[in-house]
C-alpha cells in the first residue's frame, strides 16, 4: 500500500492541479476536508498490546495480522482475496455504499481517492517495481503475467509458482531496467 506520505503528497497534487490547471477554486476549510477524508483511512481502532507469552515479534505479527484483517472493511477489500499477496481495494464497493456522499461531503471524496491512490499503487507501480516470489524464492505467476496483460483488467492473480507455466515464462519480456526482490509470503 502506498504510504502516509505518498498519500499526502497526490492528495496536495489533485488540489494543486484542479486549481493551477483547471482554475477550480478550494477554500482552505474544504482542503482540509478532502486531506482529512484521504489520510483517516489508514487510521486504526486497534491498539497494539504485547501478547503475555509471546516474544515481541510474534506480538507484532499478531497485531499486523489485526491490522490487515480491519483493512477488509476499511479498504474494501474482496473477503475472498485474503488469501491473496496483493489485495487491491475494490472501489465499486466503495462507491455502491458511499458513492452518493461524494459530491456532498469531501471527507468522503477524499476516503474515495486514498482507496483509488492504493489501487493505482497495486495496479502501477509496485507490480512494475518489485518480482513476487513464491516462499522458495522462485517467480510467481502474479510477476511473470504483468508483462503480458494489462493490469487494469482487474484481474488478481494467486501465487503459483512459475514451474507451473513455463510457456508465460518462455514468453515474457524483460525489461532493461533492475528490478527490486519482494518475497510474496504466501
Amino acid at each position: 500500500m502506498a504510504s502516509f506520505v505518498i498519500h499526502n503528497i497526490a492528495a496536495e497534487k489533485l488540489i494543486k492541479t484542479l486549481e493551477e490547471e483547471y482554475g477550480v477554486s478550494i477554500d482552505k476549510k474544504a482542503k482540509y476536508q478532502f486531506l482529512l477524508g484521504n489520510l483517516i483511512v489508514d487510521s486504526s481502532k486497534l491498539k497494539y498490546q504485547e501478547i503475555e507469552g509471546k516474544s515481541l515479534e510474534e506480538s507484532k505479527k499478531e497485531y499486523r495480522k489485526k491490522i490487515q484483517l480491519e483493512k477488509v472493511s476499511t479498504h474494501f477489500r474482496n473477503e475472498d482475496d485474503l488469501n491473496l499477496c496483493i489485495q487491491k481495494p475494490n472501489l465499486d464497493k466503495f462507491l455502491n455504499k458511499y458513492g452518493m456522499l461524494i459530491s456532498l461531503d469531501l471527507s468522503a471524496l477524499g476516503y474515495f481517492y486514498h482507496l483509488f491512490t492504493d489501487k493505482k499503487f497495486f495496479d502501477d507501480l509496485f507490480t512494475r517495481s518489485f518480482d513476487t516470489l513464491d516462499e522458495n524464492g522462485k517467480h510467481t505467476i502474479y510477476t511473470s503475467i504483468h508483462d503480458l496483460f494489462n493490469i487494469e483488467l482487474g484481474l488478481d492473480f494467486k501465487c503459483y509458482n512459475l514451474e507451473e507455466i513455463a510457456l508465460i515464462e518462455n514468453q515474457r519480456k524483460r525489461k532493461n531496467h533492475k528490478t527490486n526482490k519482494f518475497k510474496c509470503g504466501c
